[in-house]
């Protein structure tokens, strides 16, 4: 492997002090008894054992973890000392927000004043600092901050009703500013808010234009009204006023798309709309028109308009022509792309997949293989499948970073990257990585480069992958798809007939081969299980389970997900494409999206279609991946087999 770090080396990133590797060991051992002597209120233990350990890189931890727990019993100068000293370190504006908290808890107004720092305040505290330097006399900065706070479109939390009080008191709401929150509330469809704030409307105009643009909200088919072009109350078209009629015509469109077509020609043609809501509008005319089958006035307006409807307009328009199979219409508008999606290995495989579906392959031929041989020398999605169209072999265009050892060592004996260190031992993953964004943020790739390097050796794979992404650094196919956890994938691998390389690719794409990660929707580990699906896999194969916690387990998660993939793969018989898609989104959509196309769509093609951006990305990512670990697997499989590709779904 390039970049071999030594043993010594080895020793100097995990122990960081070779001489003295028994010491830091016992430190280890009493730094677990110290979290839990704290936790359990042993109060004589944990001084004991925090003593000993002022040495330790954990050691503002166990400070930390004291002082949270005993802020009422705490001095104010050890709460200064801690923040000024760890300043290094995420503790200390963890420490200042809770202590913050506390001071305006007890009414300590002066305390919170020197301790106040902007960047790292809440919303809940930045009302209340605001509120203490109004009431200082510093009014004129307080107002100018307080109702920008004030005229955001949604609700603030009830700490800042003190302040925005003081605000109300004093006349500092006028009717522009009522304006402007009024709006934004309605946009936001936060009618509640937008109610609450007519209440300080002082004239009648202001009322009566509230009205009308609730209305407009709520009715878009107002907007016809003639004689809304002729009321005095429309005489100015204000910014927010247009942006409201925009918001409008989007909700028309929804469902009467040639009525909202007509509305924009007549608005469009006497008023000046921003570039976004003019954007937001014809984008949304566009789909809707297309979709309650008006695909000629779709498509009119589109061509009338190309320069103003963002890319992904024209990338859906695209999809919709090749989900009803017309590779025509796929040239045509392939042709209007921007250079930014024209230039994408995307569309320039699909412009000569259209070609070929057209019947031009004989007359086109050189320029379809020109452009099959020109992406069979990337490594990706398209790349891969042009590699199979050419007999071309699989690019994997590996570059190490352009990092050295050194470079590594001098990172890991920082004092921010020894308490990473042992917090990742501990198994802390979460301050683990709460401090290494702190340490590395704002700073260049060249930094996330050395870190990713750090992680790849202490094996913490998805931060290191995680850090290649924040450098934008694609290349080192060593760094972003190690073989995490063999023996596992090995073992199910073989217990499931499930190819080595594709398991592996799974948890890529899964967890980045975290262990411990859960998503939003509650799945977790490394292949990303929902625990209704790890317990019903695990009755139906007799596999031990005893609840959610064991899918932090690497070795028991592999086996749920293993079992599960192949039940998916026994169900579309063998079909990868399927079986990576049910995965994903579940095995009865896919049934409804076959039944959609109703077989009569090419692989690549259906692939491209799938209703869900994210199952449509997994589903290239997974297949793309297992090509990258076949490479490191010695492999030399395809990407999918002639009975995938043959298929037509």
């Amino acid at each position: 492997m390039p970049y071999l770090i030594t043993t010594l080396t080895f020793c100097l990133l995990l122990c960081l002090q070779p001489a003295l590797a028994d010491t830091l060991e016992e430190q280890r051992e009493r730094y677990q008894r110290a979290t839990a002597a704290l936790a359990r209120g042993d109060d004589a233990s944990f001084r004991q054992l925090k003593g000993q350990l002022q040495n330790y890189p954990l050691y503002p931890y166990l400070e930390y973890a004291e002082y949270s727990i005993k802020l009422e019993r705490t001095a104010t100068r050890d709460i200064r000392r801690f923040i000024d000293v760890n300043g290094d370190s995420p503790l200390a504006g963890q420490l200042r927000s809770q202590w913050l908290n506390h001071l305006h808890e007890h009414q300590r107004d002066d305390d919170f004043m020197a301790f106040y720092e902007d960047a790292s305040a809440t919303i809940e505290q930045r009302c209340h600092y605001l509120m203490l330097r109004y009431q200082a006399g510093e009014r004129d900065t307080a107002v100018a901050r307080g109702l920008e706070l004030w005229q955001e479109g949604r609700s603030q939390p009830n700490a800042c009703d003190p302040f925005f009080a003081h605000l109300i008191d004093d006349g500092h709401i006028d009717n522009r500013v009522a304006w402007r929150r009024y709006v934004a509330a309605v946009l936001n469809h936060d009618y509640h808010l937008a109610t609450y704030v007519t209440r300080f409307f002082t004239n009648d105009r202001y009322r009566s234009l509230a009205d009308a643009l609730m209305s407009i909200d709520r009715q878009p088919t107002s907007l016809g009204n003639h004689r809304l072009f002729d009321d005095p109350l429309f005489s100015e078209y204000s910014a927010e006023i247009l942006d409201v009629i925009a918001h409008g015509l989007t909700h028309l469109a929804s469902s009467d798309a040639p009525r909202a077509l007509g509305y924009w020609n007549r608005y469009h043609q006497s008023h000046t709309f921003s570039s976004e809501a003019e954007s937001r509008v014809v984008n949304t005319l566009v789909r809707q028109l297309f979709r309650q089958g008006h695909t000629h006035a779709a498509d009119t307006l589109l061509r009338e308009s190309v320069t103003l409807v963002p890319p992904a307009t024209l990338d859906w328009r695209l999809q919709q022509a090749i989900r009803a199979g017309l590779w025509g219409t796929v040239l045509e508008w392939s042709e209007r792309l921007p250079d930014t999606l024209a230039d994408s290995s995307r569309w320039r495989y699909w412009r000569a997949r259209a070609l070929e579906l057209t019947g031009q392959g004989e007359q086109r031929r050189t320029e379809i293989e020109t452009t099959y041989r020109a992406l069979a020398t990337e490594r990706n999605f398209y790349g891969f499948l042009a590699s199979e169209k050419v007999a071309a072999p699989y690019a994997m265009q590996h570059v190490p970073v352009p990092v050295t050892d050194s470079e590594v060592e001098a990172l890991a004996t920082t004092p921010a990257f020894r308490r990473i260190a042992e917090l990742h031992h501990h198994g802390d993953l979460v301050p683990a990585r709460r401090e290494w964004n702190f340490q590395l943020r704002g700073e260049p790739a060249q930094a996330w480069l050395t870190a990713a390097r750090l992680a790849q050796h202490w094996q913490w794979h998805h931060q290191a992958i995680t850090s290649m992404i924040q450098a934008s650094y694609w290349d080192d196919v060593d760094i972003r798809f190690p073989l995490a956890y063999r023996q596992h994938f090995e073992q199910q691998a073989q217990a499931n007939q499930i190819p080595l390389h594709l398991l592996f690719a799974l948890s890529r794409q899964e967890s980045s081969f975290e262990p411990t990660i859960v998503s939003p929707a509650g799945a977790r580990g490394l292949m990303q299980l929902m625990p209704a699906t790890a317990r019903e896999t695990a009755r139906r194969h007799n596999i031990p389970y005893r609840g959610t916690s064991d899918l932090n387990d690497p070795q028991r998660n592999i086996q749920l997900g293993s079992h599960y993939y192949r039940q998916m793969l026994d169900r579309y018989e063998g079909n990868r494409i399927l079986a990576s898609a049910a995965y994903n989104a579940g095995p009865s959509r896919v049934d409804g999206w076959l039944r959609q196309t109703a077989g009569t769509l090419p692989f690549d093609a259906w692939i491209e279609v799938i209703p869900f951006v994210e199952t449509r990305n997994y589903v290239q990512n997974v297949l793309a991946f297992s090509i990258i670990f076949a490479h490191h697997l010695n492999s030399a499989e395809p990407m999918l087999d002639p009975a995938e590709k043959a298929r037509r779904l």
